[in-house]
C-alpha cells in the first residue's frame, strides 16, 4: 500500500512546516508582554464623564 507511505510522508511534510511557521511567528512577533502594563484608570480619574440626558435614555 503505497499510498500509506505517501499520506504519511505528506502528513510530516506539513506539520513540519507549521511548527517551522509558529516558531518564525513567535520569533517575530512584537511582544506586548514584555512591556508593563499600563495601570487601570480610577473610576474618579475619568475625564469628560457626561451623564446622559433624559432625551438618550429615551424618556419623554
Amino acid at each position: 500500500m503505497p499510498e500509506v507511505n505517501v499520506l504519511v510522508a505528506v502528513t510530516a511534510v506539513v506539520v513540519v512546516g507549521l511548527v517551522v511557521w509558529v516558531a518564525a511567528v513567535l520569533l517575530t512577533a512584537k511582544e506586548p508582554w514584555a512591556r508593563p502594563a499600563t495601570p487601570a484608570p480610577k473610576p474618579g480619574d475619568v475625564d469628560g464623564d457626561v451623564s446622559a440626558s433624559s432625551s438618550d435614555r429615551g424618556d419623554a
